[in-house]
């Protein structure tokens, strides 16, 4: 009996194509900054800019459902976080026909904040990112993206009356990290 080797190359070859421009294509761009909330605080920003057609889920998800978006941050003594990641965006709920039941996700933006607490004039926050894409047809790997937000305290001052909370730390302009 002879073995046709083509017959039984050609689809891994396309299979490793098709791999490999799923794992090209990144429907999902991230950026990170930090806002003064007071003195000795601050929210570290989250945004996804997520590209039409696709969509990224909440990060508390049923078990047997997609893989949600999760937050990990390095360990530092230069400041202590303040409760846990907070979605600020609003997501669609929808049965999901894949999962077989409902499911979260975020379309378009998606912004999460961490509050931190400062225990120096300065740090930098460090962390991973990890979330799904998916579309109507398709879902992408899970995706790790590394942030590292730096944030310096503001001194203290009298607020006037046109001053409004929130300001940027160090009067810069938005500290903020994008990856591709």
């Amino acid at each position: 009996m002879r073995i046709n080797h083509f017959n039984l190359i050609a689809p891994l070859f396309v299979l490793g194509i098709a791999a490999a421009r799923a794992q090209m294509y990144q429907p999902v761009k991230w950026h990170f900054s930090a806002v003064a909330v007071n003195d000795q605080e601050a929210d570290i920003i989250f945004t996804a800019n997520v590209d039409d057609g696709w969509h990224i889920y909440v990060q508390n998800l049923k078990e047997g459902g997609p893989v949600p978006t999760t937050f990990t941050f390095d360990q530092s003594d230069s400041y202590s976080r303040i409760d846990f990641v907070k979605d600020q965006s609003t997501p669609l709920e929808k049965f999901d026909q894949t999962f077989m039941m409902p499911v979260a996700w975020f379309e378009k933006t998606a912004v999460f904040t961490q509050r931190i607490k400062l225990n120096q004039s300065s740090t930098v926050v460090k962390g991973k990112v990890m979330f799904m894409a998916c579309s109507e047809y398709q879902c992408l790997l899970p995706e790790e993206k590394e942030f590292s937000v730096e944030v310096k305290a503001v001194r203290s001052e009298k607020k006037t009356h046109d001053q409004k909370p929130g300001r940027r730390f160090s009067g810069k302009k938005k500290s903020h990290v994008v990856l591709n």
